[in-house]
């Protein structure tokens, strides 16, 4: 399981518990996960970096992970996607993509 599928889970686990200190870890545990996917709140999207898959935000602060692997890259989005993105979300994607290895790049 990747370690964003392991973050993504841990947060699940604490949304339903009301004791105080699952709160604080449910906070830790979206901290963690803000530290391994780069937010992009205009679209609803965080983006792995290393990768450049895309993953859907939902409202309660988990990210929709395909079991597959079948999400989206950054470079397959739609051009309305793109157009959608604010200001600074824009800049987050521009960086991004330029660390990602061109394709057929070896790293």
């Amino acid at each position: 399981m990747s370690l964003i599928a392991e973050l993504n889970k841990e947060i699940a686990g604490y949304l339903t518990a009301t004791d105080p200190l699952s709160k604080v870890m449910l906070e830790d545990a979206k901290a963690d996960l803000g530290k391994v996917v780069v937010f992009l709140e205009s679209v609803g999207t965080a983006v792995d970096p290393k990768t450049g898959e895309t993953f859907t935000m939902c409202v309660d602060g988990t990210i929709e992970v395909d079991p597959d692997g079948a999400n989206i890259l950054l470079e397959d989005c739609c051009e309305e996607w793109y157009e959608s993105l604010s200001w600074d979300d824009s800049t987050k994607v521009a960086e991004v993509l330029g660390a990602l290895p061109a394709p057929g790049e070896v790293t």
